[in-house]
């Protein structure tokens, strides 16, 4: 599982560990909270509402819910507390992999990035903070939880005994997917695809969804495996081709069909690679609960509620 699909695991849990926390303490009366004494401000915490899309307030114009602050700050706080974390472990970045991660990233919007930068009140230098933050928290990740998975031969085998069914494939297609809340949201981002944006890398930016940090990469799928609403859309597609906004309870979901394969089951080798995936999630999910709660355990807390109300 990649760095980002795990951190939307935690968001719930940073919640809680907010929520129990919370305390009053002798801080700055800037400090919208405390992470182990380090605050986070409430300028630092405008800024970051100004860095996301419009979405963050809602179509009718309101200001976002109590919920949509509670869990940006939840948000922050994890990052701080990871960052906290990857200090002790004298984990850092430098400043060649913080080019690289910017270049890639970038490449994603080819001549928009600028004016994508803009329109969320950041410069170049904001963004190469971010990144930078980013790749310390993935390395951090990398060594503390992905470091530890091992799927062994044995596992591999017995899965793929006990799913020979679930393997056996009628048609199917390589799906990716972006989900967002709301309409103008969605189509912000389906315009962009059409001048040409990568979609891994706008799934990885701004979906909502645990697949995001894989680039919303569902992979191969079956006819019936998804709601009805989706597959209408997704079956009529063709490989390389993207779908309309299509509106769901989950929120708005934009697809793109990257591969197609014809009825029959998977070779030996793309049976392996599903067995091995499937095992590797479960088993990087499991370790970073272990890993996570013992962290917030360790981390003291602190959140000036009565100032979150007033922002």
């Amino acid at each position: 599982m990649a760095a980002g699909s795990i951190k939307r695991v935690a968001i719930t849990a940073l919640v809680v560990l907010a929520v129990g926390c919370a305390r009053a303490e002798k801080t700055s009366p800037q400090a919208l909270a405390t992470v182990d004494g380090v605050p986070i401000t409430l300028p630092q915490f405008k800024k970051k509402i100004a860095s996301l899309r419009p979405d963050f307030v809602t179509l009718s114009g309101d200001n976002a819910s109590e919920a949509a602050k509670i869990d940006l700050l939840s948000r922050m706080i994890q990052e701080e507390m990871y960052l906290h974390e990857a200090g002790r472990l004298h984990i850092s970045a430098t400043p060649a992999e913080v080019d690289e991660r910017v270049r890639k990233e970038s490449a994603g919007y080819g001549k928009s990035f600028a004016d994508m930068l803009k329109q969320q009140g950041m410069t170049i230098a904001d963004y190469r903070k971010e990144a930078k933050r980013d790749i310390i928290i993935d390395k951090l990740l990398a060594s503390r939880v992905y470091s530890q998975v091992r799927v062994t031969r044995e596992q591999v085998e017995k899965y793929l005994r006990e799913n020979e069914e679930k393997l056996r494939k009628e048609g199917r297609l390589r799906v990716r997917q972006i989900v967002v809340e709301s309409p103008r949201e969605a189509g912000e981002i389906l315009s962009e695809l059409k001048r040409g944006a990568d979609f891994a890398f706008l799934a990885r930016k701004w979906s909502l969804s645990p697949d995001a940090a894989e680039g919303g990469d569902l992979g191969w799928i079956e006819r019936g495996e998804m709601p009805p609403e989706f597959e209408s859309a997704i079956w009529r597609l063709k490989k390389g081709s993207t779908s309309g906004i299509i509106k769901t309870p989950y929120g708005y979901h934009i697809f793109k069909v990257e591969g197609v394969r014809s009825a029959g089951p998977p070779s030996p080798h793309e049976a392996e690679a599903e067995a091995v995936k499937a095992l590797s999630r479960a088993m990087s999910e499991e370790l970073f609960k272990k890993w996570n709660a013992g962290l917030q355990a360790r981390t003291k807390v602190y959140i000036n509620y009565t100032l979150l109300g007033r922002t």
